[in-house]
């Protein structure tokens, strides 16, 4: 009783209730759940949190500890995702700034939405690590609920915003807002490990689950102080441990295990100095932060140290191009909207119920409804669209010899000071008899300005910004092929010279 009477286990209560409530609503609309059951991870959450709070002698210091580990664990992992493509995650969010999106007042963020995205991210690591060690809880548990409502509120937005599309697009009717497709959480890193990102509301179900974990550790933030040895002792290896797995076992990954490890490291150095507890945790958010910021930045100026698209070194595009044997195609129903003449009425029946022999209903409109969604290629978006119209992009990636492609996405935005060495490459090219072609998504009128001031002898060709723009985080950037297969990438500051590249991939092709 005296554990329901305080305000930890008001909440304990709470979390059950709420948990009985979601069991309630999945038996009663089994279209709740998500193919990777996120409903009911958020649910157990729920369930476990609020037993233990409420039964276990010290159950809110149990809470708070697996909280602190659960929350600090994904921030960390979710963070340096980001980091690693900080260009990536900036594009998402020139998505979600779209007037037609989010609206005016969000649009006013398009121009800065890579400084945010180097912001966020780093910022993301930084307060996963600093649940893990206890610093400055108050500050970053507030933090946390303010980044984990907003979040939640733009999941929920996108995901109603899919579902109105959907249903304007079943109608027939016109939708003129812009949808984002994923949230872009975890970026192309599921995509690139289990072949598809988080749907909006699964998204959605993750930032629930947050937040039962995040209010804990709001409630506990007058208690948690910097790391005693015995906090140390429990949280930061079972936390190593979930990292471990969640990076290395789910996105094959394993730099934020080793990032932890060194970060955590750099704690316990600081923690030994003679210095009061204030002092150390804000040096402790200074180094750290540093940290995160020069990792971001570093992977802004190359490319990302884990490539988790499918355009990734290595990766064959000709082949992902391609349906695998066995695939399953879409499955559609045909639905037929009928008019009752006498009293108005509209109705939809499907091609084996529809009333053809019952002259009051007319027939209004046929729609065909997806019923089931069939496999997909991976990639199916690449192409190179010639002036004459055709698409050689099977040519191209059939070829025997390498090929070099130039991707400049966006010509007016393209860094010219690159073309330099870009030029004395793809003469050299030519000089050997290799092939030197261009990719843009830009006009003609463009493209031939860009050739005029840069002097560019070879042929450019068309595909889509978004598809460029996921082969490599650069603007110029450039590939190395062969038949199909990626076998170098270099952005726009490390383009190489041919010797260097015949030297390391040619002599043995």
């Amino acid at each position: 009783m005296k554990q329901i009477k305080s305000l930890h286990g008001i909440l304990g209560l709470l979390y059950i209730m709420l948990s009985i409530v979601f069991i309630v609503l999945a038996k009663l609309s089994p279209g709740v759940v998500d193919a990777f059951s996120i409903y009911w991870m958020f649910t157990l959450a729920a369930l476990i949190l609020g037993i233990i709070i409420l039964i276990h002698p010290n159950g809110i210091t149990v809470a708070t500890y697996i909280s602190r580990i659960f929350t600090g664990s994904l921030f960390i992992v979710s963070g340096l995702i980001k980091s690693n493509d900080p260009l990536g995650f900036s594009y998402k969010l020139e998505e979600y700034f779209d007037e037609r999106s989010l609206g005016a007042f969000f649009a006013s963020f398009h121009e800065v939405a890579l400084p945010l995205a180097i912001i966020i991210s780093s910022a993301e690591v930084l307060l996963g690590l600093a649940v893990l060690v206890g610093g400055k809880a108050k500050i970053t548990h507030w933090i946390l609920l303010a980044m984990t409502l907003f979040f939640a509120w733009l999941t929920w937005f996108t995901a109603s915003c899919n579902d109105a599309q959907q249903e304007a697009l079943n109608a027939g009717i016109s939708f003129n807002k812009l949808c984002v497709n994923d949230c872009g959480c975890f970026g192309d890193a599921l995509k690139g490990s289990v072949g598809r990102s988080l749907t909006p509301w699964e998204s959605f179900y993750k930032d629930i689950t947050l937040l039962f974990f995040v209010l804990v550790l709001l409630l506990q933030s007058k208690k948690i102080k910097l790391n005693t040895l015995k906090d140390d002792l429990i949280i930061l290896p079972v936390s190593l441990i979930l990292i471990v797995a969640f990076s290395g076992g789910l996105f094959h990954w394993d730099f934020p295990s080793y990032f932890t490890l060194v970060s955590l490291l750099i704690y316990a150095i600081i923690k030994l100095l003679p210095l009061i507890n204030a002092y150390k945790e804000w040096l402790t958010a200074i180094v750290l932060g540093s940290v995160c910021i020069i990792f971001t930045t570093y992977c802004l100026k190359n490319l990302p140290i884990k490539d988790f698209r499918p355009y990734a070194v290595g990766k064959n595009i000709l082949q992902q191009m391609k349906l695998p044997e066995g695939a399953q195609p879409d499955v559609y129903e045909t639905l037929l909207t009928y008019k009752n003449t006498q009293t108005g009425e509209i109705k939809e029946f499907t091609q084996q119920s529809y009333p053809w022999d019952d002259s009051t209903w007319v027939w209004v409109s046929t729609n065909n409804k997806l019923i089931k969604q069939g496999d997909k290629a991976t990639i199916t978006d690449f192409t190179i669209i010639a002036d004459d119209g055709n698409d050689y992009a099977e040519d191209y990636l059939s070829d025997t010899e390498p090929v070099f492609m130039l991707i400049v996405y966006n010509v007016s935005k393209t860094n010219k000071a690159a073309f330099e060495k870009i030029n004395k490459l793809a003469n050299d090219c030519n000089s050997e008899g290799k092939t030197f072609i261009a990719l843009t998504a830009s006009g003609y009128e463009e493209v031939e300005k860009l050739r005029h001031d840069t002097q560019a002898m070879y042929d450019f060709y068309t595909c889509d910004e978004i598809t460029l723009k996921t082969i490599i985080r650069s603007n110029p950037g450039l590939l190395l092929l062969k038949e199909g297969t990626v076998l170098a990438k270099w952005n726009d500051a490390n383009i190489p010279d041919y010797k260097t590249v015949k030297e390391k991939y040619l002599n043995n092709n």
